[in-house]
């Protein structure tokens, strides 16, 4: 029985990677070119996925310009493979369908991911935008000591004027998958208390779209915030 994959989803869950390259390392490559992909012996199968991802950097680049015509020359520039799998979730979950990535934290006001910012305000729900801010757990992977984030977006063809996202600034990180479960339900239900130590701040997507330069603060506005 043949498999086939659906052209759109409901679901995109992704932890993807976010370097920009990758060094062609060992023996076999001693005196040949480095770069993306470098786990690939064979250079002509190298080179053929180099154009194929240098293709959708082009055409990322170019949808998402379209979104936000004023600022045609901005590109999605350094901020790494991990945009073009946001833009590629875009591309392929459905209206109505939710994606749930982790990214670098400079996702929130790098000047690279401007046009990303653009995309998620525009074409979804942004619901949930979720970082750490305790000592030296600034991430949420395993492998990396990388300032990262979680969202939570709904893919949405119209917005409206109550729509709003929660920042959720971890004060301490869950320790395991389970404590995690619990603080996820807390949230939701809104019944987080002072033992947990989260900062909840609830922003309306007009600000979003107002500040698209930097939305870092918005973890951390104690003014503005619903603090537990």
């Amino acid at each position: 029985m043949k498999f086939e994959l659906p052209d759109e989803f409901d679901l995109i869950l992704m932890n993807p990677p976010f370097t920009r390259a990758t060094g062609r390392v060992g023996k076999e490559f001693k005196g040949k070119e480095k770069g993306l992909f470098g786990f690939i012996a064979d250079e002509s199968v190298r080179r053929k996925l180099k154009n194929k991802l240098d293709a959708i950097r082009e055409k990322a680049n170019k949808d998402l310009r379209e979104m936000l015509k004023p600022q045609h020359k901005l590109s999605i520039g350094q901020a790494g493979e991990g945009a073009l799998f946001l833009y590629l979730a875009y591309k392929y979950v459905k209206q109505g369908g939710v994606i749930g990535f982790v990214l670098p934290k400079s996702l929130l006001s790098g000047v690279s991911w401007f046009l990303l910012r653009a995309l998620l305000v525009k074409k979804f729900h942004l619901m949930y935008v979720i970082t750490s801010s305790e000592k030296n757990e600034y991430n949420f992977s395993e492998s990396t000591n990388m300032s990262e984030c979680l969202i939570v977006a709904k893919r949405v063809e119209e917005h409206n004027e109550n729509e709003t996202t929660l920042f959720v600034n971890l004060l301490k990180k869950p320790k395991s998958a389970t404590e995690a479960v619990i603080l996820t339900q807390k949230l939701v239900n809104g019944k987080l208390s002072a033992y947990d130590q989260v900062i909840v701040n609830s922003v309306k997507r007009e600000k979003l779209l107002e500040n698209l330069t930097n939305w870092g603060f918005y973890g951390f506005d104690y003014k503005h915030s619903d603090s537990y």
